[in-house]
């Protein structure tokens, strides 16, 4: 769904958290949640940031060389480009200085899958003036949420994998049973060979 689409829903959820904003931040693939949410859909080599405010426009800001990457960002919606260090920060100031708004923190990185953001950026953004949250609850509405077919995916691949792993144990057992017991890595492949049979796709193969 376009960031256009769930607009209306993410500015009142920042309403009724008591937010200024939300401030996207995205650097060679540094932070998923933003690049997500603002289908940018390429390699992003420039600091980029979008701004969500609670109540108004969204702001883009962009580096001068990388504005290709926007392509999906409204017309009506508002860019600002910037080519050096002080024009970023001059122009971070403007839109979130005296705010209370989000960002993928998560204080003390007490949970790491949304922590996201530099502690080098974390500092930019304050130093501009602005009071920094976790985006967790907005995260979780708009970035972690599974559409329907998605979530149908997800029930297949869950299936599978649970057929999988009981007939992996049952295998072990017939081995082991018959005085042949097989090792880790044979039945590892085994896992994986029919992970690929039933089209599952994975990034890391299983611990066994």
């Amino acid at each position: 769904m376009s960031l256009a689409a769930v607009l209306p829903a993410i500015q009142g959820a920042l309403a009724e958290a008591g937010l200024d904003g939300w401030l996207l931040y995205e650097f060679n693939g540094q932070n998923p949640v933003a690049a997500s949410v603002l289908a940018l859909g390429t390699h992003v080599s420039r600091r980029a940031f979008a701004w969500i405010p609670a109540v108004g426009t969204p702001v883009a800001v962009q580096h001068a060389i990388e504005r290709h990457i926007w392509r999906s960002w409204p017309a009506a919606w508002e860019r600002r480009v910037y080519s050096g260090w002080a024009e970023l920060e001059a122009t971070l100031a403007s839109l979130v200085g005296g705010r209370t708004i989000a960002m993928e923190y998560s204080p003390g990185n007490a949970v790491p899958y949304i922590d996201r953001v530099p502690a080098g950026v974390l500092e930019m953004v304050r130093a501009a003036g602005a009071t920094v949250r976790g985006s967790d609850v907005l995260v979780t509405r708009f970035a972690a949420a599974l559409d329907p077919d998605a979530l149908a995916g997800h029930v297949r691949a869950a299936e599978a994998i649970a057929a999988v792993a009981d007939a992996a144990m049952r295998r072990a057992g017939d081995a082991a049973r018959a005085g042949a017991p097989i090792t880790e890595h044979t039945l590892q492949q085994w896992i994986t060979g029919e992970f690929a049979a039933r089209g599952l796709a994975w990034t890391n193969d299983p611990i066994v």
